[in-house]
């Protein structure tokens, strides 16, 4: 080989290893350089919830794991300012716990933070509570039941009166309500009573009251 062709082959080797190079670079870059998917796709509270004071745990979701490299550029800031601390409870969920003494009832914003960037702001209130958590879900459950039996005994009553849902019946003569502790019907008079009683036992009748069964009273 003459002294041109291996000058000729040793830059096309060269220009082979620059490319090489330079390749290998930009694979690295792309691998470490680009953001991962951190896509928060849900928290507790939501947006703009309550969060008990007593209990004052942030819980930020992402759409996908974490990796350990990832987990440790990402940080959170509050305004205003308070102390917490950060806790993975899982590989995409992240807890932030407040332990500032000046957390007091007021709006946080919460920022989610990755190599100096913010990726997510939640704003929350924060609020004084009387009850645990625990002792807020029990009583909502007793109201619960509470207003189920309501609701049943709601239904039996007008089931066993019928005529209650055409009551109360108002205008400038005469007032008809069902009253409950005398378990009758009641009739409040604003003229004389020859002049309307007629028409009232019509009137009940009409609606499907058994006037000897419920014998209207009336009140002056």
């Amino acid at each position: 080989m003459d002294l041109k062709n291996l000058i000729v082959s040793h830059k096309k080797v060269f220009t082979f290893l620059i490319i090489a190079c330079l390749s290998i670079i930009s694979l690295f870059y792309i691998l470490f350089s680009l953001s991962p998917n951190l896509k928060v796709i849900d928290s507790i509270p939501k947006p703009d919830g309550f969060l008990d004071i007593k209990q004052p745990n942030i819980t930020i979701v992402f759409g996908a794991n974490i990796s350990s490299n990832v987990k440790k550029q990402i940080s959170a800031n509050t305004e205003p300012q308070l102390d917490h601390r950060l806790v993975w409870d899982k590989p995409h969920e992240l807890s932030i716990i407040l332990s500032d003494p000046k957390l007091t009832e007021e709006t946080v914003l919460i920022n989610i933070v990755y190599n100096n960037k913010t990726i997510y702001t939640l704003p929350i209130k924060v609020v004084l509570s009387l009850y645990s958590t625990q002792q807020l879900n029990e009583q909502a459950r007793l109201q619960g039941i509470k207003d189920l039996e309501f609701g049943e005994t709601v239904k039996q009553i007008y089931k066993e009166l019928p005529f209650l849902t055409k009551l109360p019946i108002s205008n400038e003569r005469y007032t008809i309500v069902y009253d409950f502790d005398k378990k009758t019907i009641r009739v409040r008079l604003y003229t004389d009573r020859s002049l309307v009683e007629k028409e009232i036992n019509n009137l009940l009748k009409s609606i499907g009251v058994d006037i000897k069964k419920y014998p209207p009273y009336y009140l002056p």
